[in-house]
């Protein structure tokens, strides 16, 4: 079954040897990709046909038990699978919102969205609050620096709700943000600066 062909990508990724050493040392909190349910995912598919719906499932029920268990989105109190996968968190002086850029991704609608508007809300309460410390945005595809041909699946694609989150952040002078990203097939640093405002400047640090 498709449960058990997921089950057993899994049982073979952890089962490596140094995967194995370094998550039975280090706390690990994950947040999914693309491949965690198939290459190049959107949510329209789910609303298509009833095999992508039936692959949808068995996807997020491998990903329930194997990623989401051991991280900050799941409850232990509510005795039942997580209703979003988003989550934030804070270790010392660091603030963490990891965003789900993947379940809530819709690209054939005449409004395209990375994320809904429940988690935008939910991430700009939680840049607009009065935490000292880095804040660190965590989304599993880059947030800029933007790459060719590949507007629908990285921010670039979504420049509405990208401009959103920019222009709170420089609205409000919110400082100390950094933004944490994979996907792509390299590792890099960058900066974002506004020339009309001096105070307004936004790291990003991809690691492939």
């Amino acid at each position: 079954s498709k449960l058990d062909e997921f089950f057993a990508r899994y049982q073979k990724a952890f089962a490596q040897k140094h995967i194995a050493k370094l998550m039975a040392q280090v706390p690990t909190y994950m947040i999914l990709d693309d491949h965690e349910i198939e290459d190049n995912w959107t949510q329209d598919r789910f609303y298509q046909n009833a095999s992508d719906r039936q692959l949808y499932a068995a996807a997020m029920h491998a990903y329930q038990c194997y990623q989401v268990i051991h991280g900050p989105a799941f409850d232990y109190s509510a005795g039942a699978p997580p209703e979003k996968y988003w989550y934030a968190f804070r270790n010392g002086c660091a603030n963490f919102f990891v965003m789900d850029t993947r379940t809530e991704r819709f690209i054939e609608t005449p409004m395209r969205q990375i994320i809904s508007d429940y988690q935008m809300q939910a991430l700009k309460s939680w840049l607009l609050a009065p935490n000292s410390g880095v804040k660190f945005i965590v989304s599993s595809v880059p947030f800029f620096p933007d790459q060719k041909d590949m507007s629908k699946d990285k921010w670039s694609g979504f420049d509405q709700q990208r401009i959103e989150i920019l222009d709170l952040i420089r609205d409000n002078e919110i400082q100390r943000v950094v933004f944490l990203s994979g996907d792509i097939h390299c590792s890099m640093s960058s900066k974002l600066t506004c020339s009309t405002h001096p105070n307004f400047n936004i790291h990003s640090i991809i690691s492939s």
